[in-house]
C-alpha cells in the first residue's frame, strides 16, 4: 500500500494517525480524551478511500477470475461500500477456489 501513495502524502497520512484524538460518548456520559493507536478513523472522510486502496490489488485480482458473474450483461462479483466488502458468484466451487 505504501508504493501507491506519494511520499509526501504517506507522510501526512502518518503525522495525521499519529497524533489521533478520540473519546467515547455514550447517551449524555462523555469518557476522557484519548489518544488512539491502531485501525483507522472510523467515519474519517479518508477511511473509504484507504480501504479501497488497500484492496485494490485484491479487486483486481478477483476481477480476473471465474468469480465474476453476469447478471444481465452486466458483470457483477464485488460491492464496496466505505470499508464493507461483499464477493457474490453463482458457484460454490467458484467461490471455494
Amino acid at each position: 500500500m505504501i508504493g501507491k501513495i506519494d511520499p509526501e502524502i504517506w507522510r501526512v497520512l502518518k503525522s495525521y494517525y499519529e497524533e489521533s484524538l478520540a473519546f467515547v460518548q455514550n447517551k449524555d456520559q462523555i469518557s476522557s480524551i484519548f489518544k488512539t493507536s491502531i485501525g483507522v478513523k472510523q467515519g474519517g472522510p479518508l477511511s473509504p478511500k484507504l480501504f479501497s486502496i488497500y484492496v485494490e490489488d485484491l479487486i483486481n485480482e478477483i476481477m480476473s477470475t471465474e468469480l465474476i458473474t453476469d447478471i444481465d450483461g452486466i458483470k457483477t462479483g464485488i460491492l464496496m461500500y466505505a470499508d464493507d466488502l461483499l464477493i457474490m458468484t453463482d458457484s460454490v466451487k467458484k467461490m471455494e477456489k
